[in-house]
């Protein structure tokens, strides 16, 4: 029976408007493996002319409405939780975007800013320029090494550090190395402003919360200290703000960041609270892309 409605399925390819040509195409040619272990109790409940089964138009609609999917499909309303906040929409993410190229620079932008995630496979890089007022547009984001494509996952990396590196002999040296190539690139390029003017990065940051040593290591020997920094993301949902902390003398304070005195004989690092700055982004993100502070 399943082979024939997925037969029947691909005689008939019309879809809703909402409905994803690639999503279904991906779901018609692994159909035997998205359906392992899956129990559809009615199995009839769909329409042929739009989903392949009834599995199909479940996993659409948990995806696409949970509300509806917790209360029609599955009768389970009390299963919905509604979250009174703001959400990132993955269809409106992909439409927001300026005026502009690749690597090149809005004429209100002042300030260039990078940061990159550590993973074991690649490193994660976003390069941001800022205006004044906080408005903010990527210019360029991948990841290090290049993976010469615009869709994976870490999973499914191609270019791994530890391949691309291989003549170094452990993991932590390869990080370094592949952190100086993508931070001296970063440093020393030119990214134009749509007026002519020319912009560098004026400062960086790398996570350091993994292979802390090596990373902070990888910033002395590439000569970046005190253009890269070292980040420690924390949560301080169950612990005093980081706002409301005391201050010592010589620390350096931002709005929920901030820049400890060293000890002696150690790197300065930047922690920063990740929950309140994953908010503000978010924030960002949500404002008309005209707003002052918006981030595009």
């Amino acid at each position: 029976m399943a082979g024939e409605r997925l037969s029947e399925a691909k005689k008939t390819p019309r879809f809703r408007s909402h409905l994803s040509p690639a999503a279904q195409a991906y779901y018609r040619k692994h159909y035997k493996k998205m359906n392992a272990g899956a129990v559809v109790v009615w199995q009839y409940a769909f329409d042929p002319a739009i989903y392949v089964d009834a599995l199909e138009k479940a996993m659409h609609w948990y995806f696409s409405d949970r509300e509806a999917f917790w209360c029609e499909l599955m009768n389970q309303p009390d299963q919905f939780n509604a979250s009174s906040m703001p959400s990132l929409l993955a269809h409106v993410l992909a439409v927001r975007h300026h005026h502009l190229q690749q690597h090149l620079v809005p004429a209100d932008a002042e300030y260039m800013t990078a940061h990159a995630d550590y993973s074991k496979a690649v490193l994660w890089f976003e390069v941001r320029a800022w205006a004044q007022d906080s408005t903010s547009w990527t210019i360029d984001y991948g990841t290090w090494p290049d993976q010469k494509r615009a869709y994976f996952t870490q999973a499914s990396a191609r270019h791994r550090i530890d391949d691309i590196y291989k003549k170094f002999p452990t993991h932590e040296i390869r990080i370094m190395a592949a952190m100086a190539d993508l931070f001296r690139m970063l440093f020393d390029r030119q990214f134009q402003r749509e007026d002519g003017s020319i912009l560098r990065l004026n400062i960086a940051g790398i996570d350091a919360n993994d292979e802390t040593e090596a990373i902070k290591e990888g910033i002395r020997k590439a000569g970046l200290t005190g253009r890269l920094w070292p980040m420690h993301s924390r949560s301080f949902r169950a612990k005093t703000p980081l706002n409301e902390m005391a201050k010592k003398e010589g620390d350096v304070i931002g709005e929920n960041w901030r820049r400890r005195k060293p000890t002696v004989g150690s790197m300065r690092y930047i922690t920063y609270d990740t929950d309140a700055w994953k908010t503000h982004h978010r924030d960002r993100l949500i404002m008309p892309s005209q707003v002052p502070g918006s981030l595009t």
